[in-house]
């Protein structure tokens, strides 16, 4: 490691000012705790398994932000982008749709074809794996966020326990396990663009254990106007989500848990909308700047805000899942337990449509393909640049995730140490011979399927075919420990070796268009027509492999305190890229050291409350970096990924909840980052086809996704009625993200925005099992963006569309053990 004078002044200011956290706490520790139901101290005493057992939030020396079911309820969460607004590290991207969202903590995003930065786990099993050129998979779907025991947000490398290699961080969704109890609830919603939801569970007791059934159901109208083609609404939301979960005690120290998934999403998705334009630029003879300009005035001319035009004829975002998981918990003794948990899930998406939004009618005066072109009139009719669009027959992916994990926890040397150890396996294989992508670019095609395509602009417009097939295989060992020094002092140290092997098959195709004639080529350059068929690597697995440590030491003042320093080794495994050309076609593993200081305080009495900070720095090295080229005229581009970049961080984080009063609750979450990509080397030799390199800027400017500050408040008061008439909490939360950028280049900029949101919940109305609630999300109707791509040389940067006001009703009807 090299020595940053820079990054020990950063930490040893961030831990002075922590310091005063366990002074505030000692202040009012001997002052009587109050206990308010659904209080400030509900809130700081939820149960988290970040360490993978249970402990109290504010006893882990891990920076954790956590919600419970009802605080989700009460933020309406229903999708990662809602999860991600009142998460100030954590972003969510939405580049493909809701459906396909990934996330990024602390700044580490996830590209294409890369592992993820940041795993999410439910119930300990892994999100299942996606394999496609088209972010899918591993994440949080639709329907994953009702009837959960907890949220947690879990930042920065987890390197040593979880089963996935990561950078960034994890989210674990911890669902509520069945009980020996009858109970369960019925729950609708209906809003603004005819949003309907539809929520069920049911506990069933069965012998010691119980049978737990859930689903979760909801539609809403899109909220952007297309006047394009295809539908005239777009951002629509249509899904279902199943659970069945069964938990039986076999014996009085074994204990059987499986869970079922299921979830499916149909949608039309979203287009981007164009922000502003070049009527300069020019993709050899197309005219590319003039029409985007004309798209852009298109837009404007309706005044509405929430208008796109949709290229597409049929524009789908299709998403099916299921897994199933079991665990199985054994007793050894009261100091020893051993569990294995071993899940297999299968998950499906289509995705047609323009991740570019780039709507573009051939002009009249057009010299090449206008009234007087010399390729003919193709006057008005609509090409565009780019299309992500499922190959006809093929799915865009389809991949199964098989898991086995052994862990053994104990306790040891008269519980002075807390020891874990454990090994863990995943395979994950398409499930088809081949998935991928079949699109067209700057050309009018009646039926892309059999190639009966027109090309207004000659040789520069193309169908470009991907088909791929590949195989992942993990491996890790790990052994983690907690030794109590003394009964305030702890020390942490684990360590994991990670294998981690893939291996893909690809055929690339591309298909001209000149003179009536179809010219096709393989992308690739080492491949042969007709097949075009590429194996990485040419025999065996692609194998990276590296160990991951993490040593920390935290110290409890007193009962409410924790103040704790940690170092980490964070590791993201190479893998192959089959949808890149060669030579790019693998990259290999980047690496992290992360420093870390933070406090957690809790306060009891009269002003209860809680006060958590953290301050991080990270040195990343080998950074996978996504390079692009061009084809000589610009029309085309390909990308790859390489080990060419190198960056820093560092940041502070901070949750805090006050009650200053009886019913009264002030809750609310900052960070503040700061990144910067120090380096990037740009590889010497270009894919065969795309001789241009396309310049980084991205040097010297932020990580993309990673706004430098982000923070929300939130106010909540229960009025002061007759309990007999239930328990009636006004809210309202405000939240702010500075701006950002989503690539590296200068136009992807994002501006900042700050969004309102209100609620009115009333629990157990007029002393019945009955909740109403009613919220209001984005109250103010701020106008904002989410994501965005610069493709400026080419004519036109486009971004897309944040969600408007939405509102809503919901009435929830509790029964059984539930209804007390």
């Amino acid at each position: 490691m090299k020595c940053n004078s820079g990054k020990w002044s950063f930490l040893l200011a961030s831990g002075l000012a922590i310091l005063p956290v366990a002074a505030l706490a000692d202040e009012v520790a001997d002052q009587p705790a109050t206990n308010k139901a659904g209080g400030i101290e509900s809130e700081e005493t939820i149960v988290v398994t970040a360490r993978r057992f249970e402990e109290k939030l504010q006893d882990v020396p891990i920076a954790i932000t956590a919600y419970t079911q009802q605080q989700l309820d009460e933020r309406n969460v229903a999708n990662p982008n809602d999860l991600a607004a009142f998460t100030p590290s954590l972003t969510a991207n939405p580049r493909f749709g809701v459906e396909n969202t990934t996330f990024s903590i602390r700044g580490f995003i996830q590209d294409v074809f890369t592992a993820p930065s940041v795993a999410v786990y439910f119930a300990e099993a892994v999100a299942l794996r996606g394999a496609s050129s088209v972010q899918s998979g591993e994440g949080a779907g639709p329907g994953s966020f009702f009837d959960l025991q907890n949220v947690q947000v879990l930042k920065g490398p987890q390197g040593t326990l979880f089963g996935r290699n990561t950078t960034g961080g994890a989210v674990l969704l911890v669902p509520r396990k069945p009980t020996s109890e009858f109970g369960g609830y019925v729950e609708g919603s209906y809003g603004n663009y005819d949003m309907t939801r539809l929520q069920g569970v049911v506990n069933i007791p069965v012998g010691e254990g119980g049978l737990r059934l859930g689903f979760d159901r909801m539609t809403r109208d899109g909220y952007i106007k297309n006047i394009g083609i295809g539908p005239d609404r777009m951002g629509n939301v249509n899904y279902i989500a199943g659970r069945i979960s069964f938990l039986q005690p076999l014996t009085p120290d074994l204990e059987n848990y499986t869970i079922a998934t299921f979830a499916k999403s149909d949608t039309v998705g979203s287009t981007p909308q164009p922000t502003r334009c070049n009527s300069t630029a020019m993709l050899g003879n197309v005219p590319s700047g003039l029409m985007a300009c004309d798209s852009l005035a298109r837009i404007r001319a309706t005044g509405d805000f929430y208008t796109v035009e949709n290229p597409i004829e049929d524009p789908r975002s299709y998403l099916k899942q299921w897994q199933f998981i079991n665990t199985t918990t054994w007793n050894v003794s009261d100091d020893v337990t051993l569990k294995n948990i071993v899940t297999y899930g299968e998950l499906r998406n289509i995705v047609s449509q323009d991740p570019l939004g780039t709507y573009w009618k051939i002009r009249a005066d057009d010299p090449v393909a206008g009234a007087q072109g010399t390729n003919g009139n193709y006057t008005g009719s609509v090409i565009f640049l780019a299309q992500a669009n499922a190959a006809p027959g093929l799915y865009s992916n389809a991949q199964s995730t098989f898991t086995e994990e052994l862990q053994l926890h104990a306790i040891s040397l008269d519980g002075k140490l807390d020891w874990q150890a454990g090994g863990y396996f995943e395979s994950s294989k398409t499930l088809d011979p081949y998935v991928g992508t079949k699109g067209r670019n700057l050309l009018l095609c009646s039926d892309i399927a059999n190639l009966v395509c027109q090309s207004p602009y000659g040789a520069t417009g193309s169908v470009t075919e991907g088909l791929r097939n590949t195989t992942y295989r993990d491996f890790g060992i790990y052994a983690q420990g907690i030794y109590s020094i003394t009964d305030s002092l702890r020390l942490t140290a684990g360590i994991r070796y990670s294998e981690n092997a893939s291996k893909g098959i690809d055929e690339q195709r591309t298909y001209r268009f000149v003179g009536g004639r179809i010219i096709t080529s393989c992308s690739n350059a080492n491949g042969v027509l007709p097949d075009c068929i590429i194996v990485t690597p040419a025999s065996g697995y692609f194998k990276t492999s590296a160990p991951t440590w993490l040593i920390s030491l935290d110290y409890k003042p007193s009962v409410d305190t924790l103040l704790y320093a940690k170092y980490a080794r964070g590791y993201r495994q190479g893998t192959v890229d089959s949808r890149s050309l060669a030579p790019y076609k693998t990259f290999g593993p980047e690496k992290l050291d992360s420093y870390e200081v933070g406090g957690k305080a809790s306060w009891h009495g009269a002003v209860p409350g809680f006060l958590n900070l953290a301050a991080f720095y990270n040195d990343f090295g080998k950074q996978q970096f996504l390079n692009t080229w061009s084809d000589i005229n610009g029309a085309r581009t390909t990308t790859g990924i390489a080990n060419t970049a190198q960056s820093r961080l560092y940041g502070l984080e901070a949750d805090a909840g006050v009650e200053p009063f009886a019913g009264f609750r002030l809750t609310g979450g900052m960070t503040y980052l700061n990144t910067k990509l120090l380096e990037v080397n740009s590889p010497s030799v270009p894919p065969p086809g795309y001789p241009i390199v396309i310049e980084s800027e991205s040097v010297g400017r932020p990580f993309p996704l990673a706004p430098k500050f982000k923070s929300y408040v939130r106010a909540g008061y229960t009025l002061p009625i007759d309990d007999a008439l239930g328990r009636l909490t006004l809210s309202g939360t405000w939240q702010h993200t500075s701006g950002y950028f989503s690539s590296g280049r200068e136009f992807s900029h994002i501006d900042g925005y700050s969004t309102l949101n209100l609620a009115a919940d009333w629990k157990d109305v007029g002393g019945a099992p009955l909740d109403l609630g009613f919220f209001v999300n984005n109250l103010t109707e701020k106008h904002y963006y989410t994501f965005a791509t610069d493709t400026l040389s080419r004519g036109v940067v486009t971004a897309l569309l944040g969600e408007p006001r939405t509102l809503g009703v919901r009435a929830r009807v509790r029964f059984g053990s539930d209804a007390d």
